[in-house]
């Protein structure tokens, strides 16, 4: 089920990447994902910030 972009109202299943920067709050000096994510209609920007302890390994396969 899709999301629907706040600014052009269209269904967004897929949000464009602009930024993933790691960073340390000042506030609790805990290690973050500072995240801007971008609608893939009309451009409208989307902050999130994700506790890096919250990120989970992906399995890679080599060869």
């Amino acid at each position: 089920m899709p999301i629907h972009c706040k600014q052009c109202k269209k269904p967004v299943s897929q949000l464009n990447l602009k930024q993933a920067d790691v960073v340390q709050t000042p506030e609790f000096s805990e290690w973050i994902v500072d995240l801007i994510l971008v609608c893939p209609h009309c451009s409208q920007q989307y902050a999130a910030a994700l506790p890096s302890g919250d990120l989970t390994p992906m399995e890679t396969h080599n060869g």
